[in-house]
């Protein structure tokens, strides 16, 4: 089997003819040298992966969470209750992609189209806790406004009616305001 995503870095590096159809030696032999106790059996990584079609990068890291030292034989039942606790962990932890509002369990982008709500601000209010039911409510409140006021020259106003009195855009007013301008600073003239 040949790889042929290799061939431009090979022509780039002055291989020609023959050279450029070679397959690919790998400097991973040696790691698929580990072996894997399947029941007896003793295989290697990719060989486990394959047969039990488990993802290979996910069986090499439970095999080197599991192996004190680089020689060690593991045993599969420990493998495959390493990778048990990874997946439960990972679906503890991350937020469901199906979720149960009003008694139906809708999809976040069904959620999305119905509720007339972006997918981020639905994805930012799914709970974190494994959790699938959520209250219609907190999918679809507002966002409250920040609404700074700025007192000058006697005025209350607000930084966009602040910008519009004195002739500045809004994102340089606003900008000021984060890094800490307050008063005669906010409404100075941009210097060009």
């Amino acid at each position: 089997m040949y790889t042929f995503y290799s061939r431009p870095k090979r022509y780039h590096s002055g291989c020609r003819g023959e050279e450029l159809i070679e397959p690919v030696k790998h400097e991973a032999g040696r790691k698929n040298d580990l072996l894997i106790d399947d029941h007896g059996h003793f295989v290697s990584i990719y060989r486990y992966s394959l047969t039990h079609q488990r993802n290979e990068v996910s069986v090499r890291n439970a095999f080197n969470h599991l192996a004190k030292n680089r020689s060690e034989v593991v045993k599969a039942a420990a493998i495959e209750k390493y990778l048990g606790e990874v997946a439960e962990d990972f679906k503890a932890h991350m937020p469901s992609k199906e979720l149960i509002v009003d008694n139906q369990r809708l999809t976040r982008h069904e959620l999305s189209k119905q509720l007339g709500v972006e997918i981020d601000l639905i994805r930012n209010r799914t709970p974190r806790d494994g959790q699938v039911e959520v209250a219609k409510e907190r999918l679809v409140k507002e966002k409250c406004p920040v609404n700074h006021r700025v007192e000058i020259n006697g005025e209350r106003l607000s930084l966009p009616e602040l910008a519009e009195c004195y002739h500045l855009s809004v994102e340089t007013v606003y900008s000021r305001w984060k890094r800490g301008k307050r008063g005669v600073e906010l409404i100075k003239p941009v210097q060009k």
